[in-house]
């Protein structure tokens, strides 16, 4: 598998020769790996941003931060909702977001206006992008076409939507605080719009080529529980708000696949 890695030489210093684990083992491996990359680079940034005071560099790192802990919190659940059930295909699409991770914190470096940044996250952003890459190439099966993965990405968001619709529905009923009503109502309508344009995506995306994200509903529905005029409260779903966002991440780099492959 290492040969089709965009680094096989680090591919094979990293996995080594091993004929006789299992793709199971070696795919593991692999995840456990790329989640002990990025926890390592995300301390990493934590230090530097607490060290400086160029507040061009704090937006630089608190950029790359938001990305690599979005990977991290994506990479612990890959073995419980991914390879337990045989969804090896879909390690694809995950990959890609990793990898994407690398390259989006190292191009942040040079996007500050009048200024440029020798970035300090050279190596680490590299090293993200080619484990991204390897999880990518042990993610691929030759019997499901970039279509098939798309739809799984949609699959996996609908059903994270849906869930967090429904716990929604459960906090709604439960307050008496009429603030927080007007919050969860506004948060609910999102998710409902985000689940209908799950549903219906296949035919209007996969189908027709019109481009659309659903990241929308995490973003509006986090930033509602701070603009309560004179209150704040404390997101009870940023848990569920991060996941949205990462499963929205993965179905547009799950479309970049597609778009870039023959059906």
């Amino acid at each position: 598998m290492c040969i089709k890695c965009k680094s096989p030489r680090f591919c094979l210093q990293v996995f080594g020769l091993n004929p006789h684990r299992r793709p199971y083992a070696l795919t593991l491996e692999a995840i456990n790996l790329t989640f002990t990359n990025a926890t390592k680079t995300a301390k990493k940034i934590h230090t530097f941003l607490d060290q400086t005071n160029d507040e061009n560099l704090k937006e630089i790192y608190d950029y790359c931060l938001n990305y690599y802990e979005s990977s991290i919190e994506l990479l612990r659940d890959v073995e419980e909702y991914l390879l337990k059930h045989g969804k090896y295909d879909t390690l694809s699409i995950v990959g890609n977001f990793v990898k994407d991770v690398g390259s989006y914190c190292e191009n942040k470096f040079r996007k500050i206006p009048n200024h440029v940044y020798v970035s300090t996250l050279t190596k680490d952003n590299k090293n993200l992008w080619i484990f991204g890459s390897i999880i990518m190439v042990f993610g691929l099966n030759p019997h499901r076409s970039p279509y098939e993965l798309t739809q799984e990405a949609i699959n996996l968001a609908l059903r994270n939507a849906s869930e967090t619709a429904s716990k929604i529905a459960i906090f709604l009923d439960e307050t008496n605080d009429n603030n927080l009503k007007v919050i969860y109502n506004y948060c609910l309508d999102y998710y409902h719009y985000a689940i209908n344009s799950l549903r219906g995506a296949e035919e209007n995306f996969l189908k027709d080529g019109l481009v659309y994200d659903s990241r929308k509903a995490n973003f509006c529905c986090e930033n509602e529980f701070q603009r309560i005029i004179d209150y704040v409260y404390a997101s009870t779903l940023t848990k569920d708000n991060e996941r949205m966002g990462i499963f929205g991440s993965i179905i547009v780099a799950a479309a970049d696949l597609l778009s870039n492959s023959t059906l």
